[in-house]
């Protein structure tokens, strides 16, 4: 009797340690406080520049999106432009070959020498 009187009161007696809190314990320092930040009042993430030589990549995440940001549009208005050429330079061929396809065969082309007069090539082949 004794025995399992000094064992229920050893189980009671461990268990109050796993026991929560009393009611009318106090909070902690970090919790009284109207600063919720641990490390202080300054932003931890914010940039303020350095003296380091080796710092000269650094610089603020906005400033290097909107620099990423132009130098994307930049290469997508240049592809955008060597696109459009090369369209208009197919719409040119195509028109040519029309043109060439579209043209009666009755209609007279002229000879050689006709052609080579009419540039000036006669001329710099007689001298």
């Amino acid at each position: 009797m004794k025995f399992s009187a000094a064992v229920s009161l050893l189980f009671v007696a461990s268990a109050s340690a796993f026991a929560p809190a009393s009611v009318g314990r106090s909070a902690t320092q970090i919790a009284a406080g109207s600063n919720q930040n641990p490390f202080g009042n300054v932003k931890s993430l914010e940039y303020t520049g350095g003296d380091d030589p080796n710092s000269s990549n650094y610089g603020r995440l906005a400033e290097k999106l909107n620099e990423a940001d132009i130098e994307r549009r930049k290469i997508q208005d240049e592809a955008d432009r060597r696109e459009r050429a090369a369209e208009i330079r197919r719409e040119e061929r195509l028109a040519k070959i029309a043109y060439m396809n579209d043209m009666p065969d009755s209609q007279p082309a002229g000879t050689v020498d006709e052609f080579m007069f009419k540039e000036g090539v006669q001329d710099q082949l007689d001298k």
